[in-house]
């Protein structure tokens, strides 16, 4: 499974959000999860997942991006395309086990600057 992780401004929220999107390749299909980053006391992980493919019926277990793009357009997220390319390229790869940061712009960065 590959992750690539990003901050991006959520509209509706008004604060940032964390998106993972990814490549699992032992099922062969793409994934992504959208958390809001909160520190609130008592709150559980899953209480912050915002959007999750395997709660979306229109997602599935997806072998495109469509999906993805289409639900962070109704969000009002703007995901860079690097980041889009570079979780293809995963699939076009087979990679697995593989992380990623980026920056807002899409460049890629290292965990401690994330």
């Amino acid at each position: 499974m590959t992750q690539r992780y990003i901050k991006l401004a959520h509209p509706g929220l008004g604060r940032d959000v964390l998106l993972v999107v990814g490549f699992d390749r032992p099922l062969g299909h793409y994934f992504m999860v959208i958390q809001e980053i909160d520190d609130a006391p008592g709150r559980s992980e899953d209480e912050s997942i915002i959007y999750s493919n395997l709660e979306d019926p229109g997602a599935g277990f997806p072998h495109s991006l469509n999906r993805y793009q289409q639900v962070l357009t109704e969000l009002g997220i703007t995901m860079p395309e690097s980041v889009w390319n570079d979780v293809m390229v995963d699939k076009h790869t087979n990679a697995g086990n593989l992380q990623g940061w980026y920056d807002r712009a899409g460049n890629a960065i290292g965990p401690e600057s994330f």
